[in-house]
């Protein structure tokens, strides 16, 4: 523990950097531990994790939060650690975060109140899921991809974050299968279902494209974005949709996320609804 009189010699770097940078507004944990670096007695996983650790992780998951809940260019490149000694603040440590990167078509959205009371319910849900489940390690993935500003990798990270959700275990009809189960996931309605799935079809042959390394030729300079717009939407869609159903969470937390994937084109089945 630093003692009272002691400099905060990291304090007039990072006002210059803040001062450089504009920021206006921060995401504060707070947290009580006997020492820097006290380890999280909550921490159930492997490495061991400090309480510092865990806040960084609230924060990044608060993040996450507001873009399922609207996405918008907030991001931020800095995690700060500080210790309160009497009235001031002395810090411990600064750590870069790799910033996120809006699309064009988001640049302009704010977040409205009713967004960021969306971004709690979703934040508090997250915090619950288990490490390394299908929807951490999706939202990870998520995360990841958007602080990549080239097109093929946030594509294909995109698309890995659906593979995680909505993949089957099993290698037949894979895109056919994968493909069913988001349109059956992301709408009930027949011809909406087959709306989706054709689009998913065809954002996934471009993905094949990428990751067998074909020449993107055929695709154009202004058909890139909207494919990548798209995609990013349908990976909102389905981690809100999973996150705001307590049900679906545990559902696709546990180990019942094939069966019921599997299930939906039963369902659909008894409504006469096909998609080939």
């Amino acid at each position: 523990m630093r003692q009272t009189d002691t400099v905060d010699e990291l304090r007039p770097q990072l006002r210059e950097k803040l001062e450089n940078d504009g920021s206006r507004h921060c995401i504060g944990v707070e947290y009580q531990a006997d020492a820097f670096g006290s380890p999280d007695p909550s921490w159930k996983g492997d490495p061991p994790w400090s309480m510092q650790d865990t806040a960084a992780q609230w924060i990044r998951s608060a993040h996450l939060a507001l873009w399922l809940a609207r996405p918008t260019t907030l991001s931020f490149n800095i995690v700060i650690d500080a210790v309160k000694n009497g009235s001031e603040w002395v810090t411990r440590e600064t750590t870069s975060y790799t910033e996120t990167y809006a699309l064009p078509e988001h640049r302009h959205e704010r977040h409205t109140l009713e967004d960021f009371a969306t971004a709690r319910t979703l934040f508090n849900v997250f915090l619950c899921v288990s490490q390394g489940g299908p929807v951490h390690t999706a939202a990870l993935v998520n995360m990841k991809a958007l602080g990549d500003q080239t097109w093929e990798f946030r594509f294909l990270l995109m698309w890995l974050v659906l593979e995680c959700l909505f993949g089957p275990e099993t290698p037949q009809e894979t895109t056919f299968r994968f493909s069913q189960r988001m349109a059956f996931f992301l709408e009930k309605e027949g011809s909406k279902a087959r709306e989706v799935y054709a689009r998913i079809k065809k954002s996934y042959e471009w993905r094949s494209r990428i990751v067998h390394g074909f020449r993107l030729s055929n695709l154009k300079g202004g058909e890139s974005n909207p494919l990548l717009v798209e995609l990013e939407e349908l990976v909102r869609r389905s981690l809100v949709a999973i996150l705001e159903n307590e049900s679906l969470t545990k559902t696709f937390d546990g180990g019942r996320r094939e069966e019921y994937l599997d299930s939906l084109a039963f369902r659909q089945a008894g409504k006469n609804v096909g998609i080939t």
